[in-house]
């Protein structure tokens, strides 16, 4: 059963929703504010009892850190954090507003109902008034036919009263029929071509003056109608004839029909409107295009108080307005869907939902341009970082601000000076440390052969080989003793270091390998450390070269020295003895000690 709800009808503040909203701001921000307050004391805590503690909670950062957020970009971070600060408040915005907009429109929807049925009700009032005098004032005209007294009516009397009550029809359109009755209910004309056969009619009530009955069944002939019907004596009849009109009220649909289209020009497309029998509690007409009516109300209990209907889902407002037509009352009733009411509440919101995206879109922009502030900064100093990874320390960061972002430009330029100067000494010690390497080489070269250098500085340690054959050299300067006693130390070291050097220089042109020397006299090899088939061809050609050397060195310093050289050919153990000082030496029957 539909049943009726009570509603309030209590007048509304212009913006009830700004309050609720202002508080709900600042809430919202007060707990972004501690919230980030509550993550700073944290994270000291999480230090505090991570970092300081040792190992004592190896994971509870480990499980704090689960509940962070941890962004890619400060952009990123940017536009969520800020946009949901923003979305939240404009979304409980949207909401108080939906709310407002809501009551809003039911209070607006019930003020157009009352209006339109105020509107209706004053047009039936006045057109019914003029009906009314209409018929009064027709009452009073003459008849040729009725104006003398005759006891039977021609055929042409009843035309003639035929066509003054069609005549009068016209102006009379309230009346569905209008009829011209004697005291017994004999009708003697009607302006309806349906009624022109009634004889009788049979629930014809004679009246003194203007009598208007109320609704109900009317039987005139075979006819029955459910209508009101008016009654007023002819005044200058001969006879006692009445002028009467049938009204079935079907002559107000016009008016309900303009005041309904008024209803959906303001979207209340399936609005309701009837006119309702207050006796028995049933629609006279009812005007609509929806397919589903409220029934079984009870229409007298509909006021401000009380305007809303449930039907299951089904939900309407009603509003009501009296309307007393004669002797009797109706109830003119504007009914609307709840969904038609909430027409401007949900447009409202489709728009404020609109104005949340712009705003949002807008807000998202002004973040993207605000952290480029912050990011370009940043960005040149990950890029002045790269190139610093890369071993570039030309480039310097621009500083043009003054805040922290450029004081960490300063700190990133500063920390570039320090590493390009402590590039640069490591450059240099890289650089001494090089060319010390350089000359070690060169002296370890210089006592040791090349492979044999290598394998020392490969970490090995008992370095011994034996070869099946090769030839070794010893060679010394006949009569060097009483040579040397005819010249001083330094002449002496200065004349042999020559020669010995012209010696060495031969080295360079024949794979022959410089052993040791030993006072006047030299020690070679050659099939060591590298086997070499013709090693003692080699070394032979060595040994001439040795001649043409020194007899060169005698022309060049005046002094008559000869040189004494042995050659012998066999197998050979070679390798390197010392700890501090490396000497590389041959040991076999093939190495005598001396010549």
């Amino acid at each position: 059963m539909p049943s009726i709800i009570p509603t309030s009808n209590k007048e509304k503040p212009l913006f009830p929703c700004f309050k609720k909203s202002f508080i709900t701001c600042i809430a919202i921000l007060s707990v972004v504010f501690f919230k980030t307050l509550y993550e700073k004391i944290r994270g000291n805590e999480i230090a505090r009892l991570t970092d300081k503690g040792g190992m004592r909670f190896p994971r509870l950062s480990i499980f704090l850190s689960r509940f962070q957020i941890q962004f890619r970009s400060i952009r990123h971070e940017f536009l969520l954090k800020i946009g949901l600060v923003a979305l939240i408040p404009l979304l409980f915005i949207s909401v108080f507003n939906y709310q407002y907009y809501r009551q809003s429109s039911i209070d607006s929807t019930a003020d157009i109902q009352s209006l339109i049925n105020n509107n209706t009700a004053t047009k039936i009032h006045l057109y019914i008034m003029a009906q009314q005098l209409y018929f009064i004032e027709f009452s009073k005209h003459s008849v040729p036919a009725i104006t003398t007294e005759k006891d039977a009516f021609t055929l042409r009397d009843r035309m003639s009263i035929r066509q003054f009550v069609t005549g009068m029809h016209g102006s009379l359109g309230f009346f569905d029929a209008l009829l011209i009755c004697d005291e017994n209910g004999r009708v003697l004309g009607s302006s309806s071509k349906d009624l022109g056969l009634v004889k009788t009619f049979t629930d014809f009530s004679p009246s003194a003056g203007f009598a208007f009955s109320k609704v109900g069944p009317v039987q005139y002939g075979d006819h029955t109608l459910n209508a009101q019907v008016a009654v007023m004596p002819l005044s200058k009849a001969a006879k006692r004839l009445y002028l009467v009109g049938v009204s079935t009220l079907s002559a107000l649909t016009p008016f309900v029909e303009e005041e309904r289209m008024r209803m959906q020009e303001k979207h209340l497309e399936k609005s309701i409107i009837m006119l309702v029998n207050t006796e028995d509690n049933q629609p006279i007409f009812t005007h609509t295009n929806e397919t589903v009516i409220p029934e079984g109300i009870d229409w007298g209990t509909v006021d401000d108080q009380n305007r809303q209907i449930r039907n299951g889902a089904l939900v309407w407002y009603a509003d009501t307005d009296l309307i007393s037509i004669g002797s009797q009352n109706y109830h003119l009733t504007t009914i609307v869907t709840k969904k038609d009411i909430l027409y401007s509440a949900t447009k409202m919101l489709q728009i404020t939902l609109a104005l949340v995206c712009i705003t949002l879109t807008l807000i998202a922009g002004m973040v993207l341009l605000l952290s480029n502030q912050f990011t370009a900064p940043l960005q040149r100093i990950k890029e002045r970082m790269k190139s610093i990874a890369a071993g570039d320390y030309r480039g310097r960061i621009q500083v043009c601000r003054q805040d922290e972002l450029g004081q960490l430009s300063d700190s990133a330029n500063q920390m570039t000076d320090d590493l390009e100067s402590a590039s640069n000494k490591i450059q240099q010690q890289m650089t001494e440390i090089k060319a010390a390497h350089k000359q070690s080489d060169q002296l370890l070269l210089n006592i040791l052969p090349p492979s044999i250098a290598d394998r020392l500085k490969g970490g090995e340690e008992n370095i011994a080989d034996k070869v099946d054959s090769a030839s070794v050299l010893f060679s010394d300067i006949v009569g060097f003793t009483q040579f040397s006693s005819t010249m001083d130390a330094p002449a002496l070291v200065k004349a042999l270091n020559h020669l010995y050097s012209l010696f060495d220089d031969l080295l360079g042109e024949y794979p022959v390998e410089k052993i040791k020397s030993m006072g006047d006299g030299l020690m070679l090899v050659a099939g060591l450390p590298d086997p070499d088939p013709d090693h003692a061809v080699h070394m032979v050609n060595y040994a001439k070269a040795m001649g043409r050397v020194l007899q060169q060195f005698n022309e060049e310093s005046q002094h008559h020295l000869q040189l004494r050289v042995g050659i012998h050919s066999g197998p050979v153990v070679a390798g390197v003895i010392g700890k501090r000082k490396f000497a590389y030496d041959l040991w076999g029957d093939t190495c005598p000690g001396r010549l």
